[in-house]
């Protein structure tokens, strides 16, 4: 998936770790979001659900290097890490049955916005580095 994605224009974020969906609500009220439960909500414990998030600049895809996934994990420290991987995507609504519980949550906050240019340093500083890597070989 990741090699067909140019921009990244939201984050989807997964929680199933006991950050409870009030504590999401609270903690990132100033933000638009929508949030909904996952398919093992109401069947494992904790609550468990996703997060979608528009962001206010679209992020190439090509960003997302391990400096850039430490920054917005340290923003959602709560959600799982591989949230932040190029291509990570679920699918949703995710409804086990019509006799699961569902609910959802629809935040009219601001958009996410995400330092870009710092991104696009670090990306590069990425690349350096990782081209000095290939000469040492």
């Amino acid at each position: 998936i990741a090699d067909n994605i140019d921009y990244m224009y939201a984050l989807q974020l997964d929680f199933d770790n006991g950050f409870s969906i009030e504590q999401f609500k609270e903690q990132y009220k100033h933000l638009k979001y929508i949030l909904y439960t996952s398919w093992s909500y109401g069947f494992k414990p904790n609550d468990r659900y996703r997060v979608i998030l528009p962001l206010q600049t679209k992020l190439p895809i090509q960003y997302l290097v391990s400096g850039v996934k430490n920054h917005l994990h340290l923003m959602f420290k709560d959600a799982d890490i591989t949230c932040f991987d190029r291509g990570h995507w679920q699918a949703l609504p995710a409804i086990r049955n019509s006799k699961a519980p569902y609910y959802y949550f629809i935040n009219k906050g601001e958009l996410l916005n995400l330092p870009i240019d710092k991104y696009k340093d670090l990306y590069e500083k990425f690349i350096i580095d990782e081209q000095r890597k290939y000469k040492k070989k």
